[in-house]
């Protein structure tokens, strides 16, 4: 059984964030546009799983697919939020926009590897299994995520000290 306690009151405040956001005037920039995209993805990733859970707790009465679509669905959102969170940083760091191939490939591989990693989870066990009886459990690929977050922290820390000159002070204070 899933504990749901936490649920409620991560969304009350993700919409207070977004609340006071809004409440704001703000000129349509992209750090300001990275923001709302992150808190309103990390909305939707905190109901998807949500919904997931609560489909694997009454698998019974659902098609076995539609538990893996579901899944697939949250892992999905999972990932996007990773990478959300990394443009965020590049927004922030002032990266030029202007990238080479071999800068788009360093930063999107991992994150486009893992999305087909985790869509194959519809025919076979990559990220997730689900027993016949229900049960819920890690596939054998399942590091891949922390592996892609790792990668990303690790890029936006690297991009946080090669830009760190053109970070704007009134981001951090």
């Amino acid at each position: 059984m899933w504990n749901y306690d936490l649920v409620l009151p991560n969304c009350v405040i993700i919409c207070t964030f977004l609340a006071f956001y809004f409440m704001q005037p703000r000129l349509p920039i992209k750090i300001n546009k990275a923001f709302v995209i992150i808190l309103l993805l990390d909305f939707i990733t905190i109901i998807s799983d949500v919904t997931s859970t609560h489909c694997l707790e009454y698998f019974s009465h659902l098609p076995p697919f539609f538990l893996r679509v579901q899944n697939v669905i949250y892992f999905i959102l999972f990932v996007q939020r990773i990478i959300c969170f990394f443009m965020f940083t590049i927004a922030i760091v002032g990266k030029p926009s202007r990238k080479s191939i071999g800068s788009i490939v360093l930063d999107l591989f991992p994150f486009i590897v893992l999305n087909i990693i985790i869509f194959l989870n519809l025919f076979t066990n990559t990220i997730f299994c689900i027993s016949n009886s229900g049960e819920y459990s890690q596939g054998p690929l399942h590091f891949m995520i922390y592996v892609c977050a790792f990668y990303y922290v690790s890029l936006s820390i690297i991009y946080t000290f090669v830009y760190r000159k053109q970070i704007n002070k009134k981001y951090l204070f």
